[in-house]
Formats: C-alpha cells, sequence, structure tokens
C-alpha cells in the first residue's frame, strides 16, 4: 500500500474551482504542510470564490463543451502544471480519456478509468454491477396509495417511473458520505466516515466525522471493486431497520471532504507529501459551516 513521495510538485490545477469539492481542496492545501506549492485555479464563473483563493486564476468555458480538454492542456503547458485531482463531475469524463496524454504531459494525476466513472455516472448501472455485492435499496416497479378514509378503491393510484428514472426504496435513516482515497492499486490510504445532518443545495452544511467499522470496510471493498484510483466520496443511507444501504458512489473529493481534512485527513497531504504504509483513519469531530465574505 506505500504511495511514494511525489518530488518537485509546484503547479496544482484545482478545476471547477467554484463549487465546494474545489475550495475545500484549496482550504486543504493551504491548511497542509506542503511547502512550494503554487495554486491555479480555473472555472467558468468569473466570481467563483475558489479564484480568489488560488495564487493565479483563469475563467475557462464549462468543462462540458467540446473543446474543453484543448483548453485544460493549454493550460497545463502554460503554467507547468503537475498535479491535477478531480473536484467535480464537470469534465471528470473529458480527463479519464486524456490519463495517458496527462502523463506524457508529466502531470501527476489520481483519475479513475472511464469506464468506472461511466459506471458511477449513472445510477440503475451502478445498482444492477453491485446489487449482488453490497447491500443496496429496493429497485420498485411502481407503488400506489390509498387514501386512510374510503370504500369502493376510491382514490387508489398507482405511481410509476417515467422514462430515464426509476424508482427506489425509501431511506428514512442516517445518510453517511464514506471519503476513501486511494492509491493507484484501489488501495485505501484513508477512510473517513461523516454524517450528512444537515445539508443544503446538496451540499453538507452540518456534520460529524465519525469511526464506523461497518461503512469503513464496505466502502473500501466498493473501490476495490470498482478499480478507483484517486478520491472518491461514497453515500449511504439507512433504512427503517436501521441498515445501511449503498446509494452511491462519486469518483471525486466531495463537497464535505473538508470536514475530514478538519478531522485529520488531509488529501493535499496524502497525494502530495506522504508516504503511507498503512490505512489512516479519522479524529471524531462535528461540524458546522458558516459563509464568509471576500472583496474582490
Amino acid at each position: 500500500m506505500y504511495m511514494k513521495k511525489i518530488n518537485k510538485l509546484k503547479n496544482i490545477l484545482v478545476l471547477s474551482a467554484g463549487g465546494p469539492a474545489g475550495i475545500g481542496f484549496i482550504k486543504s492545501i493551504k491548511k497542509s504542510k506542503i511547502k512550494n506549492v503554487n495554486i491555479i485555479a480555473a472555472d467558468c464563473d468569473p466570481l467563483s470564490v475558489g479564484l480568489f483563493l488560488a495564487d493565479k486564476h483563469f475563467i475557462i468555458p464549462k468543462l462540458t463543451e467540446e473543446n474543453s480538454w484543448l483548453v485544460i492542456k493549454k493550460l497545463i503547458i502554460e503554467n507547468n502544471i503537475n498535479f491535477i485531482l478531480p473536484c467535480f463531475e464537470a469534465g471528470l469524463l473529458t480527463l479519464s480519456k486524456h490519463i495517458n496524454e496527462l502523463k506524457s504531459l508529466n502531470v501527476e494525476n489520481f483519475i479513475s478509468s472511464y469506464n468506472t466513472i461511466n459506471l458511477c455516472n449513472n445510477k440503475f448501472n451502478f445498482y444492477q454491477h453491485l446489487k449482488d455485492k453490497f447491500n443496496m435499496p429496493k429497485l420498485l416497479d411502481r407503488t400506489f396509495i390509498k387514501p386512510d378514509v374510503g370504500s369502493g378503491s376510491r382514490g387508489i393510484r398507482t405511481i410509476e417511473a417515467g422514462i430515464g428514472e426509476h424508482m427506489w426504496e425509501y431511506l428514512p435513516g442516517i445518510e453517511y458520505t464514506v471519503d476513501v482515497f486511494c492509491n493507484t492499486k484501489s488501495e485505501p490510504l484513508a477512510t473517513s466516515v461523516r454524517t450528512r445532518e444537515g445539508v443544503k443545495s446538496g451540499i453538507s452544511v452540518k456534520g460529524s466525522v465519525i469511526r464506523h467499522k461497518f461503512l469503513e470496510q464496505e466502502s473500501q471493498k466498493l473501490c476495490k471493486v470498482l478499480n478507483i484510483i484517486g478520491p472518491c466520496c461514497i453515500q449511504w443511507k439507512e433504512d427503517l431497520e436501521g441498515n445501511p444501504k449503498l446509494i452511491e458512489c462519486n469518483p471525486r473529493l466531495g463537497g464535505g471532504t473538508y470536514f475530514t481534512t478538519l478531522a485529520g485527513i488531509n488529501p493535499a497531504e496524502i497525494y502530495l507529501n506522504n508516504s503511507i504504509s498503512h490505512c489512516k483513519y479519522p479524529n471524531e469531530i462535528k461540524v458546522t459551516r458558516y459563509f464568509e465574505e471576500i472583496v474582490i
């Protein structure tokens, strides 16, 4: 599981720098003990906060556009970029198509394969691939609603999923995110379980970093099955009986991964400055977020 320390690492490109994951990674770099690092941030929004936290920034087209790779490649060459870590879905598939070219440009990266990312992006294919290996929500064909009071089947109606949708078992229990940081062999360098106790726009704003042996082990197993390279955030949610069920896996840093940094596991140090011989686990803490203003 040993990961060789990366030497001469100076110019880090943070794409989608305005998202919570990008901002969190920039803050993680600054919180780390890494020396002689330049943070180059890029985003399509000229007012993205992450741009103003970096040493240098660029406004670029959306990473889903056809010419996005040519823009990224130009940034890499002109700024001597030698490290990229995925922070957002947009552009992940594009980067995964050009992993060999990134290597030829001497850009160290921890990005999962195109096939892995594509599988994780499709919730139904993800379910079909893993349903026999992990505890996952039940897939429903249809369900029905019946009035509490009535007779003669009055008011009964069925609900079915539309085209490109699927209906899943309702999970009312605790929601967890598990950050797993893997090496190039899909071995865990660190694992952190977070509870999502307050969520706004899909981003965790209140939560706890905890130890949870089952979720740690199952999430590490998932990374091996999916051949995850680099960081990922895995979602679990408890059913009525309190059993955690696997929801999804995002092969990138998460919007709440900075909670894990605060708990003693810093992704910047893991991938940029550490030689790790065993899997690390976090300190248990509780975190809440607040807004901070930047004058630009």
